[in-house]
């Protein structure tokens, strides 16, 4: 079986992963020392202090990684079947917002789970 290496799949995912794990490694090796917008995760929740500003960019680089690692599996999918150029795009994009959604959701979460009063008071 041939690997089709052409795939519009495994190309932008490829592109897609290298993004995301080199804006991540940047992230974790210079972490930004203020809170600026221009960064992985500039959400309220994150943007509230300090502390939570760095929480949230050191969480956010590791998950972003893990969607790196998840982009993978989805371009496999351009390797080893033989799909529309349509179909391709559409599955790219899904990917892509899927690897962006999940380190936000989750980082979201943690931040909720670690700095919220309100939610610690509630439990």
């Amino acid at each position: 079986m041939d690997l089709n290496f052409n795939s519009l799949v495994y190309q932008i995912n490829v592109l897609y992963r290298t993004i995301f794990v080199l804006v991540a490694l940047i992230t974790l090796v210079v972490l930004p020392k203020k809170i600026i917008s221009l960064c992985i995760n500039r959400t309220n929740r994150s943007m509230r202090n300090q502390t939570a500003w760095n929480f949230a960019q050191h969480y956010s680089s590791i998950l972003l990684i893990y969607a790196g690692l998840l982009l993978t599996a989805f371009s496999s999918v351009g390797l080893f079947f033989k799909l529309t150029e349509n179909f391709e795009v559409i599955i790219s994009t899904i990917a892509a917002l899927i690897g962006i959604a999940i380190p936000i959701y989750h980082s979201e979460k943690a931040l909720k789970l670690k700095f919220d009063e309100k939610y610690h008071k509630d439990q």
